[in-house]
């Protein structure tokens, strides 16, 4: 059994991530688990390199994202995938007191106008919005 590639560093040039990608046969990236927008010219950087290379990209977010940004990433990704946490400002207004789902809403609108394939889900937060009432 081959042992995975280790790619040193906190930083991996995104033709470097590329490579690492297409050595492991995957199809495509995913830019997750911490929002994307916070690193966006990486994102491009490395979606393009990975377009070059015939993968595809997935940009998982909360959707919390300016006009601006949505509208320079939107050429680089193939699909957003959004969280709506809630469908009340109370629970955004709780975990970032300038957000509200209207502005959630109104990202994924824009990131759909804008040619991308948009897949929504809501991750379940204990004591959060697990509440069946």
């Amino acid at each position: 059994m081959n042992s995975p590639a280790r790619l040193d560093g906190a930083y991996v040039r995104p033709d470097e991530l590329v490579a690492a990608a297409l050595r492991h046969g995957v199809e495509g990236i995913a830019f997750t688990y911490s929002e994307p927008a916070v690193w966006l010219e990486y994102v491009i950087d490395t979606a393009q390199a990975a377009h070059a290379a015939g993968l595809y990209t997935v940009y998982v977010s909360n959707s919390f994202a300016t006009d601006a940004a949505l509208t320079e990433m939107a050429p680089h990704i193939d699909v957003l995938c959004s969280d709506i946490k809630s469908l009340r400002d109370e629970f955004y207004h709780e975990i970032c007191p300038v957000a509200g789902v209207g502005q959630v809403l109104d990202g994924i609108a824009k990131a759909q106008a804008l040619g991308l394939h948009v897949e929504t889900r809501t991750n379940i937060i204990p004591g959060k919005n697990d509440d069946m009432g």
